[in-house]
């Protein structure tokens, strides 16, 4: 491991390892270029940003992350979502500010991290970056593995930005045979994955002439390719991809002829496109903060022009068609990275599946099912789901597609399937505490302005569409919590689980969950609730608690409490 350098790491199990000497350590005096000069996250708003800052701050005070360099996050302006095009052209804007030319001669690693994490409300609260992963002990966060991952790429890119989100994770293998490759030395670059057309047809996806196609062909063990793109398709149908040529024949390790596309994932600009970015928000006299009042997507508005022949979508407003002239045929330089693979974390189906089951994920990564936690070792495998940074009472069962994280449970608790648990905590007792199948249960401490405390644990189903909103309260009826109609309400004085000014309804600002004043207090009430209305009974909703929603929870959220809570239950 002492030997470890950046030119020595082939694979992401190298990186992480080479991390982990950087952790704690002020990088800045290292004799030789061994990190990021900056890492710049995107936040959704001001509150988030607060929260991400805190988090680092957190994590840089304990020497969970290398030292000497900043760590900035840029929160989006209030108003419209401007996207993560937006996100960046403003981030760039005000990096270029502050740090001016020292850009050109920085790599500079910019996390699109920015959003509500509807599809995975565990981690709505700190984000999914904050993440345990099971891996390292205690385990690393999916802000640890992002500032590693790509390490074995920054000695062969320009300098420049490399742009990641924060819901995926690539493996990948290099040669360790001396091959020389490099990124572009101008433009852009991205690397590519092997990806089915049905993956295909959700990302984006990257042609290449003809010969090019034949060439990678030919080579059928090559690690990396490196050659020009001619095209960026964006979500493309199957008929389109077949029609500007993008499907490629791969054999795989069974010798079966597979048909696949170049999918997208991350990519990096060189400091001449910084300036050019810069230059057509100047030419246009853009205030970011003001005259932004669409979505731009980073993959489908920025890169989609690029290349040497782009394919032009059929309608652009006119803010993107500024954006797509000003770059078009801007080069692309593909890194093709044959054995690869990109884990989406997206939903909570795809975190359970990538974390439980012993798939791709699983065998690259050497992932453990239990990290920095305390089980019953006499009663081990009782403990079969996966169990981060958790205290498990003896006589507890989970399933194995179960996660725990951050959880205290003083008394003996069962987990099924399906089931994502989260920040919670109880007291001793003498009864076993069962949770329902497919649920997904997290507490959130709250912060009033009056400085108290309380707490709020909530819960949903796995299957709960949370981003699904109707109009009138008669329209309850096409939303479902836990599989059962919200009509289950009607008769019941539903509006007054809604705040008198809200003018769409969904289960994201429906007001549920009580106000308690203690984190055992506040699972037991949600628990009762979602077990009546598993029953088809609202009684607990007759009681006259304090309810709030999950988006008022995300509001009063106290982050310094919910990060101490954390730091208590590391091993």
């Amino acid at each position: 491991m002492a030997n470890l350098t950046l030119n020595s790491l082939y694979s992401l199990p190298d990186a992480m390892r080479y991390y982990e000497t950087l952790r704690g350590v002020d990088v800045c005096e290292a004799k030789e270029r061994c990190f990021w000069d900056l890492v710049v996250l995107s936040a959704a708003d001001d509150a988030q940003k607060t929260s991400f800052d805190k988090q680092i701050e957190f994590k840089v005070a304990n020497g969970d992350v290398p030292l000497g360099i900043a760590y900035r996050v840029v929160a989006d302006p209030p108003g419209c979502k401007i996207g993560s095009g937006g996100s960046t052209l403003l981030i760039l804007d005000q990096l270029f500010a502050e740090y001016g030319d020292k850009l050109s001669t920085w790599r500079v690693l910019m996390i699109h991290a920015g959003g509500q994490s509807k599809r995975l409300t565990t981690a709505s609260a700190l984000g999914k970056l904050f993440m345990a992963m099971p891996l390292g002990n205690p385990p690393h966060q999916v802000f640890d593995m992002k500032l590693a991952m790509y390490l074995p790429f920054l000695s062969k890119m320009p300098p420049g930005v490399f742009l990641a989100c924060s819901d995926t994770t690539e493996t990948y293998a290099l040669p360790s045979d001396g091959t020389a490759w490099s990124f572009g030395v101008e433009g852009f670059t991205a690397l590519a994955h092997p990806s089915s057309l049905e993956i295909g047809v959700g990302h984006g996806v990257y042609v290449v002439d003809r010969d090019v196609l034949q060439s990678i062909e030919d080579e059928k063990e090559k690690l990396v390719s490196v050659f020009p793109c001619r095209c960026v398709l964006q979500k493309p149908s199957v008929e389109l991809m077949r029609e500007q040529e993008a499907v490629v024949s791969k054999v795989d390790e069974n010798n079966v002829e597979t048909e696949i596309v170049f999918s997208d994932s991350c990519f990096s600009f060189s400091f001449d496109i910084i300036l050019k970015l810069l230059t057509i928000m100047k030419n246009d006299d853009l205030d970011l903060r003001e005259e932004i009042h669409e979505e731009i997507d980073v993959f489908r508005d920025i890169l989609t022009p690029l290349g040497t022949c782009p394919f032009r979508p059929d309608s652009l407003s006119e803010l993107r068609a500024k954006l797509f002239d000003a770059l078009t045929s801007t080069p692309l330089t593909v890194v093709y990275l044959s054995h690869s693979v990109f884990y989406h974390f997206g939903t909570t189906d795809e975190y359970v599946e990538h974390y439980c089951e012993n798939g791709g994920f699983h065998r690259e990564l050497k992932t453990e099912r239990i990290l920095g936690s305390v089980t019953d070792a006499a009663r081990g495998d009782a403990i079969d789901g996966v169990v981060l940074q958790s205290v498990m009472a003896d006589g507890s069962r989970t399933h194995r597609r179960s996660i725990v994280e951050y959880c205290s449970f003083a008394s003996a608790v069962v987990i099924p399937e399906n089931c994502v648990i989260s920040n919670v905590q109880t007291v001793a007792s003498t009864g076993v505490m069962q949770f329902p199948e497919g649920a997904i249960f997290h507490t959130i401490p709250l912060r009033y302005a009056n400085g108290t405390t309380a707490f709020v644990t909530l819960a949903f189903g796995c299957k709960d569409d949370m981003k699904k909103e109707v109009a009138t309260m008669d329209d309850l009826m096409n939303i479902h919590y836990f599989n059962q109609s919200l009509s289950l309400l009607q008769g019941q004085g539903c509006d007054a689980l809604f705040s008198p000014n809200q003018s769409r309804f969904s289960l994201w600002n429906i007001q549920l969950f009580s106000v308690e004043s203690s984190m055992s207090n506040s699972l037991k009430s949600t628990l009762l609730l979602v077990k009546q209305w598993l029953r088809g009974s609202v009684e607990h909703l007759n009681s006259l608690q304090k309810r709030i929603s999950l988006q008022e929870a995300l509001d009063l959220k106290d982050i310094d409490t919910m990060l101490t809570f954390r730091q208590q239950l590391k091993r």
